[in-house]
């Protein structure tokens, strides 16, 4: 998987704070998660080493450095979402206890191709969107969402920290890896991608 961005596509991001790709992901990859149903689980790449691979993906950090127009990132975390759970906090940053993100991903691990679906979120299986953690989300439409399963990975400044959000699902998922509040994220739980 490579992915070589356009100009086009990086203004496109810049005025939009979003951009979806097609066929990001093709069957190998999305079946890897036809088992998972419970939305909310967090850390599939600390889980599994084949999670891991695609999590990990340096193409898809490649982009989102692109994006962002930064030389390094670091990973932040993995989640997996569906509609309702992301009714709490008005964008990622806002329902995230990790402070310092920049970019995110939203991979569609199903499909309903008639559904009204809002940006981040994408209608095909295997289309991911990245947008900026400060993107809206819609509130009205999410309910459509609810039975939708999507994989959310998000990338952090290096300097990003453990701030514990009251909208954040799981403010605390982070404490059993050794952190405590306002401490910087570091390496491995949250490598860098250079």
């Amino acid at each position: 998987m490579h992915f070589a961005l356009t100009k086009e596509q990086k203004n496109f991001f810049l005025k939009n704070s979003y951009i979806e790709f097609t066929s990001l992901w093709g069957e190998k990859e999305l079946s890897l998660f036809t088992d998972l149903q419970k939305p909310g689980a967090k850390d599939l790449c600390r889980q599994d080493d084949k999670f891991k691979r695609i999590i990990f993906n340096p193409s898809l950090a490649q982009v989102a450095k692109e994006l962002t127009e930064k030389k390094t990132l670091r990973f932040g975390f993995d989640e997996l979402i569906g509609g309702s759970s992301v009714q709490k906090g008005k964008n990622l940053q806002d329902r995230c206890s990790i402070k310092g993100l920049e970019i995110a991903l939203l991979i569609a691990l199903d499909s309903d191709l008639d559904a009204q679906t809002p940006p981040p979120f994408c209608c095909e299986k295997g289309n991911g969107c990245f947008f900026r953690p400060n993107f809206p989300f819609e509130k009205s439409l999410l309910k459509k969402l609810k039975k939708r399963r999507f994989l959310l990975i998000a990338w952090a400044d290096p300097q990003a920290k453990y701030s514990i959000s009251k909208n954040d699902p799981d403010p605390y998922f982070l404490k059993k890896y050794g952190y405590y509040p306002e401490q910087l994220l570091r390496e491995p739980w949250h490598p860098l991608f250079r």
